[in-house]
């Protein structure tokens, strides 16, 4: 028989446990929170890493096998980023994007379709772009140069073709950097056929404007509308482009509404979606795109 004695020490030493787990959970939560805050549901939650603590759910595992105590837990969750831990096919970053939950199968984003934060600085020939240009990696952000038109177009998760979609929302961060180039610019276009061919919005420190490359269905090429806005130079912005299934194209600038600019083009256009610089110093961050 076990005794009394004994019982008493195995629940102190159960009680020394329990809240070191707790410590420890807490900490690399607080690094996931950090990171990611805009991960509506996943934020405060460890049912992100865990089915049920200490006990790891694919995502958890795959954060695990990396050193992860202390100030590396954030270098940990950013190199897992491209995995897909849980293997439903959309990456770690996808899913985090899309608040779902990296490591439950069953948990999948509705309606993203491509996201990169370029944390890990890539440039030409990164995975998931295909590009044209000269383009760098500067401070985790993607950035033109100021030589030439420079082009960068999303790819799918799998496969080899640039994404291409007539209808969705295309958002990103950009950044007008001063240079002795004038007119510093920065271009989200969709619709992309040729070089001769696709639709675009156009951001410089003081307009915004929507119009065409070529001529689609019976639109004829040319800047369609033209607005003001503030845009100052060396400061990070947000865009935001909404294409309805109306064609309506309607464009946000650092969240403000109503649109800073929208207009209604005749007919739909299906090509591949990405930045554009026109010999422009311009950084890039965090491109998403969904439907």
């Amino acid at each position: 028989m076990i005794s009394k004695r004994l019982y008493t020490a195995f629940f102190v030493l159960a009680l020394i446990g329990i809240p070191n787990v707790v410590l420890a959970v807490g900490s690399y939560m607080n690094a996931f929170d950090a990171l990611y805050p805009g991960a509506t549901g996943l934020v405060g939650n460890c049912g992100v890493c865990h089915t049920n603590v200490p006990t790891r759910n694919p995502y958890g595992a795959a954060f695990g096998a990396r050193p992860h105590s202390g100030a590396a837990a954030s270098g940990a969750l950013a190199a897992i980023e491209p995995l897909d831990s849980d293997g439903d096919t959309f990456t770690n970053l996808t899913e985090i994007s899309g608040k779902t939950n990296p490591g439950v199968a069953a948990s999948i984003p509705a309606k993203i379709l491509f996201v990169d934060n370029f944390r890990n600085g890539t440039a030409n020939g990164a995975p998931g772009w295909q590009q044209a240009g000269v383009w760098s990696g500067t401070g985790q952000m993607l950035a033109s140069s100021e030589l030439r038109v420079d082009r960068a177009f999303a790819k799918p998760p799998a496969g080899n073709g640039a994404l291409t979609f007539s209808t969705g929302v295309i958002q990103s961060k950009f950044n007008l950097n001063t240079s002795a180039v004038p007119n510093p610019n920065a271009w989200i276009v969709f619709g992309f056929v040729s070089a001769t061919q696709y639709r675009f919005v156009r951001v410089t420190t003081n307009q915004v404007s929507i119009g065409q490359v070529g001529v689609i269905g019976a639109d004829a090429a040319g800047t369609k509308v033209t607005r003001s806005v503030n845009v100052p130079l060396d400061t990070v912005h947000t865009i935001k482009v909404v294409i309805s299934p109306t064609r309506r194209v309607s464009v946000f600038i650092n969240g403000a509404t109503p649109a800073a600019a929208a207009f209604t083009f005749t007919a739909n256009a299906t090509g591949k979606i990405g930045y554009q610089a026109v010999r422009s110093r311009t950084q890039f961050d965090d491109f998403l795109s969904s439907r």
